[in-house]
């Protein structure tokens, strides 16, 4: 165990130690609702060339499978398998602690990673997209869902919404200005989608919950970048009379 200290502890393997410290502090807060899995992501696209352009970032997301698994969960395998890379690299080839030879295993690590993070996450691939596939299908405003997060404020939360044919759809949400947080647990409407923040707006069905979005009369006050499915709205309301 010392031994391991020892080399998280190098000047060439502790920013990495650092850089897994964020990692795992990231997982913490995610496991406690705060945040998503998905918060941080980046939309990358699978094709690498299109019109004969070169494009950075569509290659990198295709190189490590950033295009289809959240780009949180790509970061999180690579720092921690070059952490791994670098530390035991070092153990074994550099036992005189030399910056130099300290640099040519970080430089190595730089691709085992890659290679282990792209074979990782390959299996996930046809998943993700299932998931993706299932959250574009059929809109799911004017349906009802569950708060799986801590709660749903007016920035973030998450909402589960079970989905016919096929597995629950995981909603990044948000309430609307204004409105009170909504805790784990509650039963929700969604009411519309907001394209600025790409979140789905959602409401207490409890009527007692949120006072500002209780009645059918304040759902029309949402801001025109929302998209929402009136009808489905307006039936709803009628079973909740």
């Amino acid at each position: 165990m010392s031994d391991l200290l020892e080399q998280a502890l190098l000047p060439f393997n502790l920013p990495l130690t650092i850089a897994l410290g964020v990692v795992v502090l990231f997982w913490l807060v995610v496991l406690l609702g705060f945040i998503g899995i998905d918060t941080f992501d980046m939309d990358l696209t699978p094709e690498v060339l299109e019109a004969d352009t070169f494009s950075l970032p569509e290659f990198i997301g295709k190189l490590t499978n950033a295009a289809d698994i959240p780009v949180t969960i790509i970061l999180s395998l690579y720092t921690f398998f070059l952490w791994t890379a670098s530390v035991l690299g070092n153990y074994y080839f550099n036992p005189m602690h030399s910056n130099l030879v300290g640099l040519a295993v970080l430089g190595g690590g730089l691709f085992v990673a890659l290679a282990l993070t792209k074979a990782i996450t390959q299996p996930l691939v046809p998943i993700m997209r299932r998931m993706k596939n299932s959250e574009k299908a059929p809109p799911v405003i004017g349906q009802s869902g569950t708060v799986t997060s801590l709660e749903v404020d007016g920035k973030f939360g998450q909402v589960s919404v079970e989905r016919e044919g096929g597995a629950p759809a995981l909603l990044i949400c948000k309430t609307s200005d204004g409105a009170l947080p909504i805790p784990r647990g509650t039963e929700v409407l969604i009411i519309a989608h907001d394209d600025a923040t790409s979140r789905y707006i959602v409401r207490a069905i409890a009527a007692t919950h949120d006072p500002l979005l209780s009645t059918s009369s304040n759902l029309p006050q949402i801001n025109p970048g929302y998209q929402s499915s009136s009808a489905s709205i307006a039936n709803t309301e009628k079973e909740l009379s």
